[in-house]
């Protein structure tokens, strides 16, 4: 008999059909495969029949970043979990396996939407700005920061800086 681990975590998917999927309450998108990883195993499966459960009851608190369709979440034979559209649902361009790259994914989820230019202008204003007081750091803009408690964990602000040893980042 095949002993399983119920407290071991790397529950998800390795390269799901789905790997962005939003959340219905908060609005954002999260990786699935970094979220479902969070839960060790007793717990996701207890999390997957709620999910299951609020699908059925047409409440699913998760959609298809591109689509906007329900999802529910489902397990493999080896006990590895993954978010699925619908078997009878419409078909969804990201349920196909060719678009998995991150950049792709992106660029569906939001389009052909860009920054206005009433936001390209402010991020230049708060650029100026900071280049202007000689006690800041040389601004970066758009550049990917990793976090210090947990390195895995990333944003991309629109211009950070550093003043007094002291990162700063700025949305606009």
């Amino acid at each position: 008999m095949v002993s399983r681990s119920y407290n071991k975590k790397n529950n998800a998917v390795a390269e799901p059909a789905l790997r962005y999927v939003k959340c219905v309450r908060s609005g954002e998108d999260k990786d699935a495969v970094e979220y479902l990883n969070r839960f060790r195993y007793k717990r996701l499966t207890v999390f997957r029949n709620l999910v299951k459960d609020k699908f059925h009851k047409s409440k699913s608190p998760y959609q298809c970043s591109i689509c906007k369709t329900p999802l529910y979440l489902i397990n493999s034979t080896r006990n590895k979990t993954s978010f699925r559209h619908p078997p009878n649902g419409k078909k969804c361009p990201i349920s196909i396996r060719g678009l998995q790259s991150h950049a792709e994914i992106r660029k569906r989820i939001y389009a052909n939407r860009c920054e206005s230019p009433l936001h390209k202008s402010l991020k230049e204003k708060i650029q100026k700005s900071i280049c202007a007081d000689s006690s800041f750091s040389e601004p970066l803009i758009e550049t990917r920061r990793t976090g210090v408690i947990n390195p895995t964990k990333w944003r991309k602000p629109d211009i950070q800086a550093t003043y007094a040893s002291q990162a700063f980042a700025f949305e606009a």
